[in-house]
């Protein structure tokens, strides 16, 4: 499993018992400090510190962001149990976390985001439960997209499955299953989880080339406007 691939690095964070950062996909988002605790394939535990014990409860979906050896990784879970810890100090629950995904070392390219300008002429729906609706695409990842949604669509959950169907002019036709990661007012975050495998990002090889394109004609738009000013 991928957590048993990572074992090493998540063994060496217990051992150091290293600091992480967890993200509720709720409504808000809620972020909290945690420190990892024990690791047991596919679950990991961590010691929590929170005000509010009633916002860590399981089944919620949330991120898990540490880093190690100067790199970030990633990935996804869902909360299997919380409970106070009275042998900690403070306020602290220890919650023990089903990893959903494979913890990913986030590489400067698959975090990279490509900004999209509305003069690309790219269509773009987003599939959530039986509402199809149009959206703007904002930026493009390996791992992800921001979209612009109008002002009028009822909210979409934190976490929530949808479908991402993307037309790019002169360029590929891409749907792409994503989770709602977060809000705010009409935009939306989301994250490609499918293409988190075995530890690495492995997106679909229609979305890695629609990216090298966008990417080049991002640099070259950069370097014309550099030499515009000179």
């Amino acid at each position: 499993m991928a957590v048993e691939q990572s074992s090493p690095v998540l063994s060496e964070c217990v051992r150091l018992q290293k600091t992480a950062q967890l993200v509720l996909f709720s409504d808000p988002p809620t972020a909290f400090a945690a420190r990892f605790v024990h690791v047991s394939a596919p679950s990991l535990t961590f010691d929590v510190t929170i005000a509010n014990p009633a916002d860590l409860q399981p089944p919620q979906l949330c991120s898990i962001v540490f880093a190690h050896d100067n790199q970030r990784h990633f990935s996804v879970g869902r909360v299997r149990s919380a409970e106070i810890n009275f042998e900690a100090a403070g306020d602290r629950m220890r919650a023990q976390i089903d990893v959903l995904q494979a913890m990913n070392p986030l590489d400067g390219r698959s975090a990279f985001r490509i900004p999209i300008s509305p003069e690309a002429g790219t269509k773009t729906r987003l599939i959530a439960g039986e509402r199809e609706i149009s959206a703007e695409l904002l930026n493009l990842s390996l791992l992800g997209a921001l979209i612009q949604v109008p002002a009028s669509t009822p909210p979409l959950a934190l976490g929530m499955q949808t479908r991402l169907l993307m037309n790019f002019r002169g360029g590929a036709d891409l749907d792409i299953e994503a989770l709602i990661r977060r809000r705010a007012d009409s935009q939306y975050g989301l994250f490609f989880h499918h293409f988190l495998r075995d530890g690495e990002v492995q997106p679909s090889p229609q979305l890695r080339k629609q990216f090298t394109d966008l990417e080049r004609q991002w640099l070259q738009t950069r370097r014309t406007g550099a030499a515009g000013k000179k």
